[in-house]
């Protein structure tokens, strides 16, 4: 059973800390989480078979600096 609850409404709950909420669900988190660093197969709409590399998500903009940012600084949507 997966908790929808927050860390800090347990903790609030329970009366102790947040942090210790963070630190227990870690320790009871199921050994068949799946791990992300690992590519990712799927089919595309074209039918071929690819590799989709997922190390990243989650982790920060792929666009930190702002000069790299296409169309002088703006995001552009397609």
């Amino acid at each position: 059973m997966v908790s929808h609850w927050s860390d800090h409404e347990i903790a609030r709950q329970c009366r102790v800390g947040a942090p210790l909420i963070g630190r227990l669900r870690e320790e009871i988190r199921p050994a068949t989480v799946t791990n992300y660093s690992e590519p990712k197969t799927f089919t595309t709409k074209y039918g071929t078979v690819a590799k989709m590399n997922t190390a990243a998500i989650g982790k920060g903009t792929a666009f930190k600096n702002r000069a790299a940012w296409p169309a002088g600084g703006r995001l552009v949507s397609s």
